[in-house]
């Protein structure tokens, strides 16, 4: 009984070439960084990416702002539908006080003490302001 066995992997045919991208069309999109493809109604879309990895490899913006990585920097570069480059001169390290953007909402009022997944980099605790 061959009933239960699954169906053969979908391999290239030159009678029909794109069988392939017509399973996933997300093999032929290009996506910026910061976005991933997705598939909606069999039409491949760039979608931001919804989480970054939570490894800490903090990296400046050109927006004045430091982020955990690289990932976090061009989602919110995605989010904000602005071009936000890698600062390679460290500029943000010279503002105090420093946050690290994160992928968690960030609270409004600095005074409110409380956990942040964010991170210090100047040595001075107190928050910033977030706008």
């Amino acid at each position: 009984d061959h009933s239960s066995t699954p169906p053969p992997p979908v391999d290239y045919d030159e009678s029909n070439p794109s069988a392939i991208t017509e399973q996933n069309p997300c093999l032929v999109k290009y996506c910026a960084k910061g976005q991933e493809c997705r598939v909606r109604g069999g039409v491949a879309r760039c979608v931001c990416v919804e989480t970054c990895p939570k490894h800490k490899s903090p990296v400046c913006g050109s927006d004045g702002k430091l982020y955990n990585n690289h990932c976090s920097l061009h989602r919110a570069s995605c989010l904000q539908g602005e071009k936000i480059a890698v600062d390679h001169a460290f500029k943000c390290l010279q503002k105090d006080p420093i946050e690290a953007v994160t992928d968690a909402p960030m609270p409004t009022d600095s005074s409110t003490p409380r956990s942040r997944e964010t991170t210090a980099r100047s040595g001075n605790q107190q928050g910033g302001n977030y706008r």
